[in-house]
C-alpha cells in the first residue's frame, strides 16, 4: 500500500503519525512566531506558557527548531486554539475565551490552566462540555 493510499484510507492516523514525527524531530521556530500571532500574545507570554526561558528561546531561534518536549508544549496551545475556534466559531472569540479567567477552571484563563498537560486535558474537556451544552 502506498503512502497516498494510506492517507486516503486512514487520514487521521496518517496526520497523527505525521504530527508525532514532526514533534520528535522538533518543530521549526516559525511555529512559535505563528502561534504568537494567532494567539495575539507577546513573545515572553508565550514563552512562559510553553515553559521556555528567554535564553533557551534565543538559542532555539538560532538553531531553527525546538526540542521534542518544547514542540509538544507548543503543539498543545496550537491544538487548544483550533478546538476553541471550532467550538466558539471564530478565531477572535476563541482567542478571547482562551485568555479570559473561567470559573470552571478555578478562575484561571484556559491558556494558563493548560500550561501543564493535566490542565490542558481539563480545558479540552471543558470545550467538549461547552460544545455539547453541558452545564459547567
Amino acid at each position: 500500500m502506498t503512502q497516498e493510499t494510506e492517507q486516503v484510507l486512514y487520514p487521521e492516523e496518517s496526520s497523527i503519525q505525521s504530527h508525532i514525527q514532526a514533534v520528535e524531530r522538533g518543530l521549526p521556530f516559525q511555529v512559535f512566531t505563528r502561534l504568537q500571532e494567532e494567539l495575539d500574545l507577546g513573545k515572553s507570554e508565550l514563552a512562559e506558557l510553553a515553559q521556555i526561558s528567554t535564553r533557551t528561546l534565543n538559542r532555539r531561534k538560532e538553531r531553527g527548531f525546538f526540542s521534542p518536549t518544547e514542540s509538544e508544549r507548543l503543539h498543545r496551545f496550537e491544538a487548544l486554539l483550533k478546538a476553541a475556534e471550532r467550538v466558539l466559531a471564530t478565531r477572535d472569540d476563541a482567542r478571547e475565551w482562551l485568555k479570559t479567567p473561567v470559573r470552571a477552571l478555578g478562575g484561571y484563563s484556559p491558556l494558563r490552566f493548560a500550561k501543564h498537560e493535566t490542565g490542558a486535558r481539563e480545558v479540552f474537556d471543558l470545550l467538549g462540555r461547552l460544545e455539547y451544552g453541558v452545564f459547567s
